[in-house]
């Protein structure tokens, strides 16, 4: 199992065990699992791929107590039987305009230590298109000069693909500017700010960076957004500029240009629709 993977099942074990504590009976068993499924599709943020990771997770953790002798066969049999939520159609993604993407990237004091990084860590998200666990596990030696120009080199991501991104200037300058108010020459690249702002740490999580698209998505739209929001927004903003899937695809990391279409909506012609062209009114 990928670490990703790992890292998503136990924040699903971990959502899990706080609703059981809450409930009247708390046991692992069919009939509560029924109950925390139905009470996930009361959410109304939950996708139905979000609700099923979390019941895989579930059925992972049965198998291993029935072969721990922990519950018995007919329970296990029980929770392996409840039925996965189904996906109905496309999913639409969030994607944010151009306009307040920017007004996003406008909220860091980039006067101030906490600003340099935050700023930072939004154009690598706007700009370059990372994910969260990527820009996480930057490293200062990542940064290269390549054919004339700087480059994100040998970025692992999902599946453990490796790629070489192009390096605006612009993010390199916020770049530079972080790493030498805060004094890294190795290692992680961003890192934890204290409440005297000093830079302390060998590094941050992914959440820490869930946490900053947050606090200045919140400050400049009133909503929430997360990473892989913004994230979209860089492919969607990308692809109306050269409308190549097979770049986009590539700057993400994608497996296949299938997923990045659906990523991006594409398959169901949202972008440049020939509705919008019929020209009856």
């Amino acid at each position: 199992m990928s670490p990703h993977s790992k890292r998503a099942y136990s924040t699903s074990l971990r959502a899990y065990r706080m609703w059981l504590q809450q409930t009247p009976q708390p046991e692992f068993s069919r009939l509560s699992i029924l109950r925390y499924r139905d009470a996930l599709l009361h959410r109304k943020h939950l996708a139905p791929k979000s609700i099923n990771l979390q019941l895989t997770a579930l059925r992972k953790l049965a198998k291993e107590a029935v072969d721990e002798g922990l519950i018995d066969d007919r329970t296990a049999a029980g929770i392996l039987r409840i039925p996965m939520v189904p996906n109905r159609g496309v999913r639409a993604g969030v994607w944010l305009p151009r306009e307040q993407a920017q007004r996003i990237l406008s909220g860091p004091n980039v006067r101030t230590i906490v600003g340099k990084r935050d700023y930072l860590v939004l154009m690598l998200i706007l700009r370059c298109g990372l994910r969260r666990a990527e820009i996480a596990q930057l490293v200062v030696t990542v940064v290269r000069e390549h054919e004339g120009r700087w480059v994100l080199a040998n970025l692992r991501g999902k599946g453990k693909r490796l790629r070489t991104l192009p390096l605006p200037g612009v993010v390199k300058n916020a770049w530079d500017r972080w790493v030498e108010a805060a004094g890294i020459e190795s290692g992680r690249v961003i890192r934890a700010i204290n409440r005297h702002g000093r830079v302390w740490g060998k590094g941050v999580t992914e959440d820490t960076i869930w946490r900053i698209v947050g606090r200045y998505a919140q400050l400049a739209l009133g909503k929430h957004v997360a990473p892989h929001d913004l994230r979209r927004t860089f492919g969607r903003l990308c692809y109306a500029l050269t409308k190549d899937m097979r770049e986009i695809q590539q700057l993400y990391g994608h497996s296949s240009v299938m997923t990045t279409e659906k990523y991006l909506g594409v398959e169901s012609h949202l972008v440049d629709s020939v509705t919008d062209r019929l020209g009856l009114s």
